[in-house]
């Protein structure tokens, strides 16, 4: 176009014309089918998330049984025998920690829920004597000027 031309035109078109390229996008239909795709096998990760859980629990215990296992083969006892009793060895001793550790917890427990009143009153004591200690040396004001100094170090 002249400069003669370009006179001639309102300025609102003679401004746009000007104004830089419109940038576009372009996602073809491949991503978009990714994209679905990676949800959706996300989603299916979420809905099995116990069933996966469980398949490595069972591969890890299956893991560790295997050497004992292969130790009661070598002295002749079948496998299948050697697997129970390694199961057995192992619910029996979770059962012997059940029993030795869940009684003096539940006393502790009881304990802590007679004693709480009490516990939480000392704490309350000793945190009221620390906002005094607190107040009378100044502790919250060099706290908070030193964290200033900080950031105005940070940003210089």
């Amino acid at each position: 176009m002249a400069e003669h031309d370009l006179e001639r035109l309102p300025k609102s078109i003679d401004a746009a014309s000007r104004a830089q390229p419109s940038t576009q996008i372009q996602i073809s239909v491949l991503t978009v089918v990714k994209v679905v795709l990676a949800l959706v096998g996300l989603y299916i990760i979420y809905r099995l998330v116990d069933v996966i859980v469980m398949f490595f629990v069972a591969l890890l215990l299956a893991a560790l049984i295997d050497p004992f296992a292969d130790w009661f083969q070598k002295r002749k006892i079948p496998r299948a025998l050697a697997v129970l009793a390694i199961y057995i060895i192992l619910f029996g001793i979770l059962g012997l920690a059940i029993v030795l550790l869940v009684p003096p917890l539940l006393s502790e427990l009881s304990e802590l829920v007679r004693n709480f009143s009490g516990i939480w009153g000392s704490i309350a004591t000793a945190f009221v004597s620390v906002q005094e200690i607190s107040a009378e040396y100044g502790v919250a004001e060099n706290i908070e000027r030193g964290l200033r100094s900080l950031e105005t170090g940070l940003y210089d």
